[in-house]
């Protein structure tokens, strides 16, 4: 499944007998399918499901805001839930985020998440050889470094994405790493994952850009996102709560011999 590009492999495992091979079947599966990563469909402890993100280089994520549309989707469309809106944890269990589909002809159209609370954590400057960036590092669950500037481009996320990934001020966790141009109402974005590298969409990435534009007042509330696989709605209200809305769509479906 893919929402704007950014794509998934999504493994039913609600008994848990596959656990102790996620790290190995997402790199597999990254690697032969070109995915940006797996998704496994899990038992949940504070909520009924629980979904479990893995990178192609077998680390595993807190969030993922595209990652979540799809889960909800999958789990609807297979007949799991049938409301459609259903609370969803991740990681170890300590994000719940609610998303709510929309259904047009009997379709999922769209899936609108509530995202929690964006955190603006700290400004940092990083030094990358001769160039100095500045920017916003922001929690929607994950961490994200936001670079708000006119230059954004795919190039530049290619050749700094992954030095400032791997940069001293974000070990041992890293960070994921946005390259944005804002204006107003709408926004041009590009994404450099941490353990996945340069993606045609990243649905937190986006939460987090606009995040950190709004408080600078570089943009509004509700921004239109343009990243390389399409567009993303990202609304922040008054109390900081961020809602993400976009699509999960199908690409194809395939059996795995373990």
């Amino acid at each position: 499944m893919h929402g704007c590009g950014n794509n998934y492999g999504i493994i039913e495992d609600l008994d848990g007998e596959l656990e102790p091979h996620y790290k190995r079947l997402s790199q597999q599966i990254s690697r032969t399918m070109g995915s940006d990563g797996v998704l496994f469909v899990c038992k949940g402890e504070r909520t009924d499901y629980r979904m479990r993100i893995f990178n192609p280089d077998g680390s595993e994520a807190e969030m993922c805001g595209n990652g979540i549309r799809l889960f909800a989707r999958y789990l609807y469309d297979k007949g799991i839930v049938k409301e459609l809106e259903v609370p969803i944890e991740t990681y170890d269990g300590s994000i719940v985020v609610l998303p709510k589909l929309k259904i047009e002809n009997g379709e999922v159209v769209s899936v609108t998440v509530d995202m929690g609370k964006g955190k603006l954590l700290d400004r940092k400057c990083i030094q990358i050889n001769d160039t100095t960036f500045y920017g916003d590092h922001i929690s929607v669950g994950n961490p994200h470094y936001v670079i708000l500037t006119d230059e954004a481009s795919k190039s530049m996320a290619i050749k700094y994405g992954p030095l400032i990934e791997m940069h001293e001020s974000f070990r041992p966790e890293r960070t994921n790493v946005e390259f944005a141009k804002p204006w107003r109402d709408k926004m041009r974005l590009y994404v450099w994952e941490r353990g996945a590298g340069l993606t045609q969409a990243c649905g937190t990435g986006a939460c987090a850009a606009v995040f950190a534009g709004y408080k600078r007042g570089l943009n509004g509330s509700d921004v239109k996102v343009f990243l390389p696989g399409g567009a993303l709605e990202v609304s922040i209200r008054d109390d900081d709560n961020i809602f993400l809305t976009g699509p999960a769509e199908y690409i194809d479906e395939y059996y795995i011999e373990l």
